[in-house]
């Protein structure tokens, strides 16, 4: 079995849809997908965006980032989001251990100094590293 093959298994397949001008079909006419770690980190990435009892079938799904946007960025509001992160990316099986920070701005770039960045540190499963996903809210 190829290693591909061995991430697809142990971090899943969906589909990828891109945000903004919608789903670009394949040649074959199918929609896109998405696998193995890059699966993972996007899984991660919209399950902090979605907002607790979206879904109705798994309503502890989400650790609801959008639910700050337009709120003041106080540590106490930062130091919140950063542990609803962690907490719920930890409620993944795919997922060993998560810890989370929350800062202002986005490294790199001073234009957006009221911007928060979510960087997550995500332990697979099955691997003995660290990953990092970075969101920005």
């Amino acid at each position: 079995m190829a290693f591909t093959d061995l991430e697809s298994r142990r971090f899943g397949r969906d589909l990828f849809l891109p945000e903004g001008d919608g789903v670009l079909q394949t040649a074959a006419g199918d929609w896109p997908h998405i696998e193995g770690r890059p699966n993972l980190h996007a899984s991660i990435r919209r399950r902090m965006a979605t907002s607790p009892g979206r879904l109705t079938h798994r309503p502890e799904y989400g650790a609801g980032l959008q639910d700050y946007l337009e709120v003041a960025s106080k540590p106490a509001v930062r130091s919140k989001m950063a542990n609803r992160a962690a907490q719920n990316a930890r409620q993944d099986p795919r997922i060993r251990h998560a810890t989370a920070t929350a800062a202002l701005g986005v490294p790199g770039d001073t234009s957006v100094p009221d911007t928060v960045t979510i960087e997550m540190r995500i332990q697979p499963q099955t691997d003995d590293v660290q990953e990092l996903t970075v969101i920005v809210e």
